[in-house]
């Protein structure tokens, strides 16, 4: 019971460091959204420096002659021509493909692709941007590691609620969802489904000669030996509580249930368990069986009542023996 607390404690601080991963990440996507936005407003500036200054010199020269005007308006369009080729090449060799690097980066980033090769990080404003998809990029690789991690702990805590600590088999609960969804399912097919109940013959008189650690050694080797008998996987062996077992047979009629009921009895008095306040001198079980095939109005409850009746009677008949419903 300490380590499912322990492994809960741990569920939840992985909960609480994925939301702060989360909140870090959207932090970093607002800066990158800010970068992008001031890269933008850098080269609308830019622009119209240079057309403001195109501007002023054609003012200057409308106050010259005609042949001046036209002389300084070629050289000027000369001169933005050169700059806007300089800026052209520019903005494609150092801008265009280093933001579509990061782009593709980012894209891959989103799709689940950690291992990819980020591009080199500069002091520019597009470098701050690079910093922030690396930084992202770490985020993300840690936060799929935590989600990992996470899914692990849930299948883990999700296989202990529906296991027995002592025996490692299923345990009531588990049969308690079992059972239900077999009975619809025999219903809907209109077959035979059976329960077997087994109780292990005088258990209160073994713990009290050999002490409850032995009493825990004789339940394993109980559940291992009714393991050990069920065949098909379909069938459900569980523990149903203290020294209470139950046996899920699906597909099954009452003959095949007592035959199964049978091979589980002989195999747990041939382990030779010895026990002196048995009146067989070793340990033995009873076994109550039931069958039925289930309308779509019945309810599963009912199969479990008659198999719990059986064993009563199987206990009052002496024990070490089995009896259907």
């Amino acid at each position: 019971m300490h380590d499912q607390v322990t492994e809960a404690g741990g569920l939840l601080n992985l909960r609480r460091d994925e939301l702060l991963l989360v909140i870090r990440a959207e932090h970093l996507n607002q800066q990158n959204l800010a970068l992008i936005g001031r890269l933008d407003q850098a080269t609308a500036a830019l622009v119209n420096h240079e057309l403001l200054t195109i501007d002023q010199q054609g003012a200057s020269l409308a106050a010259s002659g005609r042949l001046s005007l036209i002389f300084l308006i070629s050289v000027a369009a000369l001169g933005l021509s050169g700059l806007i080729v300089f800026f052209y090449l520019h903005v494609q060799r150092h801008l265009v493909r280093r933001l579509g690097e990061l782009s593709e980066g980012m894209q891959m980033i989103a799709t689940g692709r950690y291992d990819i090769a980020l591009p080199s990080q500069r002091s520019d404003e597009l470098g701050r941007l690079g910093r922030a998809v690396h930084q992202f990029h770490k985020v993300t690789l840690e936060a799929s590691r935590r989600e990992a991690e996470l899914q692990r702990l849930n299948k883990r805590l999700e296989q202990l609620s529906i296991s027995d600590p002592l025996t490692g088999m299923p345990n009531r609960r588990r049969f308690d969802q079992v059972l239900p969804n077999e009975w619809a399912r025999a219903a809907r097919a209109g077959k035979s489904i059976a329960v077997l109940m087994i109780d292990v013959d005088w258990f209160k008189a073994y713990n009290d000669l050999y002490g409850h650690q032995k009493g825990d050694v004789c339940l394993k080797m109980i559940a291992s030996a009714m393991m050990d008998e069920l065949k098909r996987p379909t069938d459900l062996a569980s523990r149903y509580g203290g020294e209470e077992f139950t046996v899920v047979l699906t597909d099954c009629t009452i003959d095949g249930a007592l035959h199964v009921a049978a091979r589980i009895r002989q195999a747990v008095e041939a382990m030779h368990i010895p026990h002196k306040g048995s009146d067989y001198g070793v340990v033995t079980v009873s076994i109550g069986a039931a069958a039925a095939k289930p309308s779509s109005d019945s309810d599963a409850e009912l199969i479990v009542r008659q198999a719990d009746q059986a064993l009563y009677r199987a206990k009052s008949a002496g024990r070490n023996t089995i009896i259907d419903y």
